[in-house]
C-alpha cells in the first residue's frame, strides 16, 4: 500500500469502504456537451468527496456504463486480456472516481475525433485496466490499450482493434516492453490525425502511433478481470480539448 503526501487515503485504501451504492439515476443518461478545439472543459475536479460511495453526479459528462463486453486477444490467458465484461460501476468515494472493488467498470468520456485529454489518476497493484479510443458503443469498436501487472513485475503495454465485439485479426501490437505504473499523477493524451501520444505518471506509453482505421468515437477507461483481479484505479481529475 502506497503513502501519498496530501490525499487522506490511499486507491488501496479507497476501495476497501463500503460500496453500497444506488447508480440507477446514472446509468441512463447521455453525454451532452461541447468541446472545443482551443478551450480546456473540465470533465472531473475532485477536491475531497464523500467516505461512503456515491453515484456519478447526473451533470457531470462522464458515464458509468451499464453495459460494454468484447472479446480480447488472448482467449483463457490467465494474466492478459482474455474479455472483458463490466459487472461494476464506477462511483465516487474520498476525492476519486474508483471502480466497485473487484467489479469490471467502464467510465465513457464526450465522442470525439482529434482530441486532447489531461488529468490526474491513481493506480496501486496488481491487476488489469484499458482505455479504448475511438470506441462506438453501437457496435462495440475501437481500439484497445491495455495492460496486466502481475504481483513481483510489470506486463507489456499492448494495443489491439475490436470490431463488432471481437478482436480483429492480426491487430494486436506490442507497444512498449513490460513497466510497472504505479502512484498518484498525471495522465497526458492525445489523438490527432490518428496518430496517439500517451504518457501516464511520466512513463511514456505511445508517442505519435498511428491509429489507421481510427474513427471518432469515445474515450472509455475500464478495467477487466485476468487472473489476479481488476486494477486498483481512481481518476481525480479530468479536462479534455476537442475538434
Amino acid at each position: 500500500m502506497r503513502l501519498v503526501h496530501g490525499l487522506a487515503v490511499t486507491i488501496c485504501g479507497l476501495i476497501m469502504l463500503s460500496t453500497e451504492i444506488v447508480t440507477a439515476q446514472n446509468l441512463e443518461k447521455k453525454i451532452d456537451i461541447e468541446l472545443s478545439e482551443t478551450k480546456w472543459t473540465t470533465l472531473l475536479l475532485l477536491k475531497r468527496g464523500p467516505v461512503q460511495p456515491e453515484p456519478i453526479p447526473a451533470k457531470t459528462p462522464l458515464l458509468s456504463m451499464r453495459e460494454l463486453e468484447f472479446e480480447g486477444p488472448n482467449p483463457g490467458h490467465a494474466h492478459l486480456l482474455s474479455k472483458c465484461k463490466v459487472d461494476g460501476q464506477f462511483v465516487m468515494q474520498n476525492g476519486f472516481l474508483i471502480p466497485e472493488p473487484e467489479k469490471s467498470a467502464a467510465l465513457q468520456l464526450p465522442v470525439c475525433d482529434s482530441f486532447a485529454l489531461e488529468g490526474k489518476i491513481g493506480l496501486d497493484g496488481e491487476g488489469g485496466w484499458f482505455i479504448l479510443l475511438g470506441w462506438d458503443p453501437e457496435t462495440s469498436s475501437g481500439y484497445c490499450l491495455y495492460n496486466t501487472e502481475l504481483r513481483t513485475q510489470g506486463s507489456p503495454w499492448r494495443l489491439c482493434q475490436i470490431k463488432g465485439a471481437k478482436l480483429v485479426a492480426g491487430s494486436e501490437v506490442e507497444l512498449i516492453e513490460e513497466q510497472k505504473v504505479n502512484g498518484i499523477g498525471g495522465i497526458e493524451m492525445q489523438v490527432v490525425e490518428k496518430e496517439l501520444t500517451l504518457k501516464i505518471l511520466n512513463h511514456s506509453i505511445a508517442d505519435h502511433y498511428t491509429l489507421k482505421d481510427y474513427t471518432p468515437g469515445a474515450i472509455v477507461f475500464g478495467t477487466y478481470k485476468p487472473r489476479y483481479g481488476p486494477k486498483k484505479m481512481g481518476i481525480q481529475s479530468l479536462r479534455m480539448k476537442g475538434w
